[in-house]
């Protein structure tokens, strides 16, 4: 018979001590005592070790210690230690944002990557997905780790981070020349848009488009548009616009639509400015499937209040479809 603390899937004898949640002042004291906390990343664990040496371990951590020190989430806790007297704690850390991100790679079924946070260099423990630790640690420590995954997800807020699909993504906008109305386009460079499917409310969107890749339609509007007198595309290579407040319309569903409150960024100007949205499943994918998603901006921006050297000759508003 096997040794059930080698058994993945064995019961792990974790005491949740259930009676301890509501002893607030028990638990502050632990955590000030440097009871031990098990950081957490967008649902990953912070690791030690590498499953190729096979000295893999959770890598708990003091609410003391850097790792921990700029999370906006609250401790919860997981359970208690094998002598039963130690509150064992978990902190989601998901507010920290790594300088580079394999987004494709963490939406993916099994996602390999690891991110190492700057506090951890010396240390050299990441955080890596639970499913590739399942026969890498003990049945403890898995459980430990399973207990810790919805109560992290509860204090990110369940946002799911959308990957920019570039070469069908595009703003337009209209511009008059001559009295005339006529319509031109620039890339979106990035974009950053993170549903929350549960309160779509507290979504959030982060879009650059590219201003040195503009298209009028007439060579001559583009580069006048491109020049120091309007957009300045040499000095102000993108315009951005960031989402402060989302309302929902009619029964609050995004694709019924929504008004975006935020801030747009041209030309070094920053101004508040309030889009239409919508949101809506590609075509050809099955009814909740919400893996690949269409997304539609429109709004118009004051010439007057945003640029206010442009010419007058230039004319007229932009409009973002």
């Amino acid at each position: 018979m096997r040794n059930s603390e080698d058994v993945t899937f064995g019961t792990s004898g974790l005491d949740r001590a259930a009676a301890l949640r509501g002893d607030t002042a028990r638990l502050k004291a632990a955590l000030a005592a440097g009871a031990p906390v098990l950081p957490m990343w967008r649902g990953k664990v912070l690791v030690a070790g590498t499953p190729d040496g096979g000295d893999l371990s959770l890598a708990f951590r003091k609410m003391s210690d850097p790792v921990l020190a700029k999370s906006d989430a609250e401790p919860v806790m997981l359970g208690l230690s094998t002598d039963g007297e130690q509150p064992i704690f978990a902190l989601d850390i998901s507010a920290w944002t790594p300088k580079t991100v394999d987004e494709e790679a963490m939406n993916t079924f099994f996602d390999p990557s690891v991110q190492i946070h700057p506090a951890e260099r010396m240390s050299g423990a990441g955080f890596r997905e639970l499913r590739s630790l399942m026969t890498h640690l003990t049945r403890r420590a898995f459980a430990a780790s399973l207990a810790a995954l919805p109560f992290a997800r509860a204090a990110r807020a369940a946002q799911v981070r959308y990957v920019l699909q570039a070469n069908r993504s595009t703003v337009g906008f209209v511009y008059r020349l001559s009295g005339n109305a006529s319509k031109g386009s620039m890339p979106v460079k990035r974009a950053t848009v993170a549903i929350d499917l549960d309160a779509l409310a507290r979504s959030s969107i982060d879009v650059e488009v590219d201003v040195k890749k503009a298209k009028t339609g007439f060579i001559f509007a583009t580069e006048a548009l491109k020049a120091a007198s309007v957009l300045d595309a040499k000095n102000h290579p993108t315009i951005r616009f960031k989402s402060t407040e989302i309302r929902l319309n009619g029964n609050g569903q995004l694709s019924d639509g929504a008004e975006i409150d935020g801030q747009l960024t041209i030309k070094g100007t920053v101004r508040p400015v309030t889009l239409q949205a919508a949101l809506f499943r590609q075509a050809g994918t099955k009814a909740g499937d919400l893996s690949q998603l269409s997304f539609q901006i429109k709004g118009r921006v004051s010439r007057a209040a945003t640029l206010r050297h442009l010419p007058p000759e230039a004319g007229g508003v932009g409009e973002m479809a």
